[in-house]
């Protein structure tokens, strides 16, 4: 498996700014595995990476805030590439389950790195919206009808999008369009 951190710094990113770090991520490695023609590339939301539905990667992020702007972040990724065995884990697969293949870990290192940098230009000239309707475009389950959990209990619902601040957008059973964060909401699938 690939396991690897990267850090960049930033000049001038608002703390509202940050979830662009997980969008570009999560497109990093999308755009990464696209050459690899992996079936079925999608983002669940925020930022692990599904191929046919099974999780395939993970990707950790953790912001240095200073003056009230990120000032640089470490950005981890775990890629499942040439593991068989995931018995414990129903969700979790591998590129060799997936594609049949083994690939090489230092070539596809520099691929995901190569991309990151592509896109980290991106969020340097502040093409946010750019950015994020093509983060949108991946999201796992979007605009196909969803059972979600909260500390309620469970709900149905469309996935329609991201905030800018990340928060996931879902429109509800009686037209509501709500937004949830992170550790208020989990995708059932």
């Amino acid at each position: 498996n690939l396991t690897f951190s990267v850090f960049k710094r930033f000049e001038d990113l608002k703390l509202e700014e940050q979830f662009v770090i997980s969008m570009v991520s999560s497109l990093a490695v999308i755009n990464a595995l696209k050459k690899l023609n992996l079936p079925k590339l999608n983002v669940k939301w925020p930022n692990d990476i599904l191929s046919a539905n099974k999780k395939i990667c993970g990707i950790l992020i953790e912001n240095v805030i200073k003056q009230n702007k990120v000032s640089g972040t470490v950005v981890g990724i775990g890629l499942n590439v040439n593991q068989l065995n995931f018995s414990s884990l129903p969700q979790a697969s591998s590129i060799l389950n997936i594609t049949g293949t083994s690939y090489d870990l230092d070539e596809l290192l520099h691929s995901i790195l190569k991309e990151l940098e592509i896109l980290f230009d991106l969020v340097e000239t502040k093409q946010f919206e750019t950015i994020k309707i093509t983060y949108e475009s991946y999201l796992f389950r979007k605009d196909k009808p969803s059972t979600f959990e909260n500390a309620e209990g469970l709900f149905s619902g469309f996935i329609k999008g991201v905030s800018n601040e990340g928060l996931l957008k879902v429109l509800l059973e009686d037209d509501v369009l709500e937004t949830f964060d992170l550790k208020a909401i989990k995708l059932l699938y």
